[in-house]
């Protein structure tokens, strides 16, 4: 009896090391692509390169090796795809955009990850995944500030079921900032896009228009009527309107 203990007691601590290091290896595996995924995203400027390299980071988990990333529209709060990789034309085309009301925007906005195997879906679009060889699909919302901003959506032509190991491994990453991470770049990018429109307005103005700092009064920039009116101010010079009451610039 002592040696049969002895036997279970041993067979049971290796399974105990063995559970220890597949958590250690996943422990390791997602810190490697949070790390993989900040150096990469590091002087990404424009919004297709950010989402290009978080859908190539994504794809280095096994198991994924395609999918889309949906943002909702500030305007009409459509949740539309911005970024796909890897998923056949026919599927970009039909789940391109979905209104608010949607089943599965709803779903999306209460946060939380959605995993289906192929036959799950409705009978049609099943038909249609299985013809492309698509088993099994993923949703992870993604957050800004404790909102929903939209979600990765990736798919696997190799798993029938998303392994609770990588559902782990995608949330993690997801966590890793990604919806603050994109809300920044696209405020910076409307920024650039209203400075790039109120330039191209003021200068092509044709009325006489300048830029002058509020408190010294000193020309910031002015646009070709200016200059052709009333000729050039050097950057340094104070306008006439600077002027205090005794004349002297300010």
């Amino acid at each position: 009896m002592s040696n049969k203990a002895t036997y279970e007691e041993l067979i049971q601590r290796i399974h105990v090391l063995e559970s220890e290091a597949a958590k250690r290896e996943e422990a390791a595996m997602i810190q490697q692509l949070q790390h993989d995924l900040i150096m990469n995203l590091r002087g990404k400027v424009r919004l297709p390169d950010c989402l290009e390299t978080i859908l190539s980071t994504i794809f280095q988990v096994k198991g994924f090796d395609s999918g889309a990333i949906y943002l909702f529209d500030d305007n009409t709060n459509h949740l539309k795809m911005v970024a796909h990789k890897g998923l056949p034309e026919w599927f970009v085309k039909k789940t391109i955009e979905y209104e608010p009301d949607d089943t599965r925007v709803q779903l999306l906005i209460e946060g939380k990850p959605v995993y289906l195997a192929t036959h799950q879906f409705h009978p049609a679009i099943a038909l249609d995944l299985e013809s492309d060889q698509i088993l099994s699909m993923a949703t992870i919302p993604l957050h800004s500030n404790e909102k929903v901003i939209g979600c990765l959506n990736l798919a696997s032509h190799t798993c029938q079921s998303i392994t609770e190991k990588n559902k782990k491994i995608v949330e993690s990453i997801a966590d890793t900032h990604i919806g603050l991470l994109i809300s920044q770049i696209i405020g910076e990018e409307k920024l650039r896009e209203n400075e790039e429109k109120f330039s191209k307005a003021f200068h092509s103005n044709a009325s006489i228009m300048a830029l002058s700092t509020l408190e010294e009064g000193r020309f910031i920039d002015v646009n070709a009527e200016f200059l052709k009116v009333l000729g050039s101010y050097p950057a340094s010079t104070s306008h006439p309107l600077a002027q205090a009451s005794d004349g002297a610039t300010i």
